[in-house]
């Protein structure tokens, strides 16, 4: 006899610690595909999270004379993200001053991005009979909607003609949001 003695017990436990291995490495295996999935499902939904910003009202009035545009004195950060939604909005309380013996006015409001690109355009008219609220005030919410482009943000821009010499801009404000 060579002095070495066959232990079956030893042979199942070998038997048992590989079954055992295999079930770890198909967890194991498992557990990486959860956590890339998790990381995936993540992603996803920080991708869908809403971005917005709302600029607060001045205390002042901006007065906007007949003929040229003027850069309404409410802003908000560049967004931060490209490929998203992204909507603008502009709020403004217009009191209108009228040139004598007219009834009749213009109000444009547009939003120009950084880059100079003129979009948004939209037009408000005006009679001096039809202004409803406060005796001579109109309200504005113009909005705009286009596919956001990160670091590139815009401002609103306002003008008003016809029978209108002047408006003057009291409560005002816009905001702007990315959602995606």
């Amino acid at each position: 006899m060579s002095g070495e003695h066959t232990h079956p017990e030893i042979a199942a436990l070998d038997t048992e610690v590989a079954r055992l291995n295999a079930a770890l490495a198909r967890l194991t295996a498992q557990v990486v595909a959860l956590e890339t999935g998790h990381a995936d499902i993540y992603g996803r939904l920080e991708a869908m999270a809403t971005w917005y910003h709302y600029s607060g009202k001045p205390d002042d009035n901006l007065v906007v004379k007949a003929g040229a545009y003027k850069m309404v004195d409410v802003d908000v950060p560049d967004p931060p993200r490209s490929g998203v939604l992204e909507l603008h909005m502009l709020y403004a309380n217009c009191t209108l001053s009228w040139k004598s013996g007219e009834d009749d006015g213009v109000i444009r409001v547009k939003y120009v991005r950084e880059d100079g690109d003129d979009t948004g355009y939209q037009d408000y008219l005006v009679t001096r009979d039809g202004v409803m609220g406060s005796p001579g005030s109109f309200l504005i919410t113009a909005q705009h909607f286009e596919l956001g482009k990160a670091g590139l943000g815009g401002r609103w821009w306002i003008r008003c003609g016809g029978g209108l010499s002047s408006i003057t801009l009291t409560t005002r404000y816009c905001k702007t949001a990315q959602v995606g």
